[in-house]
């Protein structure tokens, strides 16, 4: 029976390569400034993109970490998660004002 490679050893390596000021903490700079991160260090740890959403939590920390586990954020195809993070940070609906609250 033919199996599924599961990215578990090039997953770990890009854990290994993310330092904490690469990582999207929601407040921390742009979305897409840090997606484009993400992209450069899953090439250089040959993640595909089919392993996308597996790898995406690497490169969230703090609020964004949290809003992607609670808001079940990994049952979602990769865009659409990067969809609703982008949105909910920085979209016109913003919600971040209303996390200190």
């Amino acid at each position: 029976m033919p199996t599924t490679p599961g990215w578990g050893k090039e997953i770990s390596n890009t854990a290994k390569i993310y330092i904490e000021e690469l990582k999207y903490n929601g407040t921390n700079g742009s979305f897409n400034y840090k997606l484009t991160i993400f992209y450069n260090i899953c090439n250089q740890s040959d993640i595909l993109q089919e392993a996308y959403n597996k790898a995406l939590p690497i490169m969230l920390t703090g609020l964004a970490l949290n809003q992607y586990f609670n808001g079940r954020l990994g049952n979602l195809l990769f865009k659409d998660a990067c969809r609703h993070l982008h949105g909910f940070f920085k979209g016109p609906s913003s919600k971040r004002k209303n996390l200190g609250e």
